[in-house]
This record gives C-alpha cells, structure tokens and sequence, in this order.
C-alpha cells in the first residue's frame, strides 16, 4: 500500500494497486475503489510516471527513526508530477 497524492493535489488516498488506462494513472484501493490520479500527454507518458512510483518504492517510502525512547514509523507520501 502506498499513499499518493493526485496530480491537481485535491486528493491523497492509499493505494493497493496503480494502473494506466490510456494517458491517465489512476489509484484503486483496498476497497476497489478507484481514484483518477493525474492525466498526461500521452500513454508512454502515463507508464513513465507508474515507473517512477516503483522506483519509489523499490527505494524505500517507510521509515523508521528513534526520539528518545520512542520508535517513530513514518511513509513518504508520493506526489504526482504535474507534467
């Protein structure tokens, strides 16, 4: 599950699952619902940017650090990119 934020910036959601329907990347979640997450010039354009959500998270988009005595978890929250 990853969380994203959508190209116009009016939605961020939890993501099980991204797919490329033509020029436009859209989020589904675990409920099946689905989310337009941006729309691009083309559809290679639209796979590009499905390729730069797996490079990141191959890259690692959770993180954990210690304050104190307390271990704090955190996710990165991928923003699409405008163009």
């Amino acid at each position: 599950m990853i969380i994203i934020r959508s190209k116009e910036k009016e939605t961020i959601g939890k993501y099980v699952e991204v797919i490329a329907e033509e020029s436009t990347v859209i989020g589904v979640t675990s409920s099946g619902s689905t989310t337009e997450l941006g729309t691009y010039v083309s559809k290679e354009r639209a796979i590009s940017v499905i390729d730069y959500i797996h490079s990141f998270i191959q890259n690692g988009y959770k993180k954990d650090y210690l304050d104190n005595k307390y271990r704090v978890m955190q996710e990165e929250i991928f923003i699409m990119p405008r163009n």
